[in-house]
């Protein structure tokens, strides 16, 4: 990584004479070959750590190979993320719509599943109460909003 510092420097570096000799030599009649001068001497300072040994090809093959692992690693965490965010969602909307309805509750649990399709379905939605006499009718209000095939489980909450 030291060497593409180098290249990096070097070729600033030049850019700026170039720019300072740009704005410095009196007349076009020579700009063309100075040009071509400050080319050589750019390549050349580029090509330089390579042909040195200053800079390893197989160093960048595996930070490539670091970097793809990295990405990978990082779409299966986001879509984990992406889940339990949608989860949440479901699980505050049921809380809400359950509080309207004068039904206390401790917590709410969803389970989703995403398909190869990009579909979101609802696996089980497991519901913490205190008192489970009310039960049909907490499951028929749940139905009502995810659907008649959705798995809604109750369990009483112990303190």
């Amino acid at each position: 990584m030291d060497g593409f510092r180098v290249i990096a420097l070097t070729a600033g570096l030049i850019s700026i004479v170039t720019v300072i000799f740009d704005t410095i030599y009196p007349s076009e009649k020579y700009s063309n070959q100075m040009r071509i001068i400050f080319s050589l001497v750019f390549v050349l300072s580029i090509a330089a750590p390579f042909m040195d040994g200053r800079v390893d090809v197989n160093d960048i093959s595996t930070y490539a190979d670091v970097s793809s692992s990295n990405i990978e690693n990082i779409g299966d965490s986001t879509e984990k993320y992406f889940i339990r965010s949608i989860e949440n969602n479901i699980s505050r909307n049921i809380g809400a719509y359950l509080t309207e309805n004068q039904i206390s509750f401790k917590e709410i649990k969803t389970s989703i599943n995403i398909s190869s399709s990009d579909s979101i379905s609802i696996n089980e939605i497991e519901i913490a109460v205190n008192d489970t006499a009310r039960e049909d009718e907490i499951i028929a209000l749940v139905k009502s909003k995810t659907g008649q095939d959705t798995v809604i489980k109750i369990k009483e909450c112990i303190q």
